[in-house]
């Protein structure tokens, strides 16, 4: 017999059924509108505050819940990330210490070639173990291809970075975090 032990789960949703270029034209006009305040974004723009009523109703709809331990409610803030040609996000986490229970990012526009988001092993000394070099190939990192339409959820403390986009186009992203969990 053999179990897994210390899982680390990513939501995954296609094609979530959104109004892709109406989103695409709202968050244009917050850019427009809202001044960047870049944390891990590296030559893009990065807007705090965005508010969606499609996106939310997505993000709660979608949140991985348990049965028998049902969440009551909690908080959700969302930003948008505008990344052109040359533009990328640095290695990060969502840090969990300051209250944040899960993170996740939702893909407006993500042409090919956009950039790739990474997601690291939270093990330490695992590029190391002899194990994990002959069960995984010592890969200390999982690729996910970002489309349009796009949903993905994970642990607020797993680390992240998206690629350069060498696309001739922007990539547009909504991110967001959910606080205040109760249950």
């Amino acid at each position: 017999m053999i179990i897994t032990l210390f899982p680390t789960n990513i939501l995954i949703k296609n094609n979530c059924g959104l109004d892709i270029k109406h989103l695409e034209q709202e968050c244009l006009t917050y850019k427009d509108n809202t001044k960047s305040d870049p944390r891990s974004n590296v030559g893009g723009y990065q807007g705090h505050y965005f508010e969606n009523g499609d996106i939310q109703k997505l993000i709660r709809d979608s949140f991985p819940v348990l049965p028998e331990k049902l969440i009551n409610s909690f908080k959700l803030s969302c930003w948008i990330n505008i990344n052109g040609p040359g533009n990328f996000n640095e290695r990060h986490s969502h840090d969990p210490h300051a209250g944040t229970f899960y993170s996740g990012v939702f893909y407006v526009k993500a042409p090919h070639n956009c950039g790739r988001i990474r997601f690291y092993d939270p093990r330490p000394h695992i590029q190391t173990s002899p194990d994990m070099r002959y069960f995984n190939n010592g890969d200390t990192y999982r690729w996910l291809q970002p489309e349009s339409n796009m949903l993905l959820m994970f642990p607020a403390w797993l680390e992240h970075d998206v690629e350069i986009n060498n696309s001739t186009e922007e990539r547009i992203s909504i991110a967001f975090n959910i606080h205040n969990v109760e249950y």
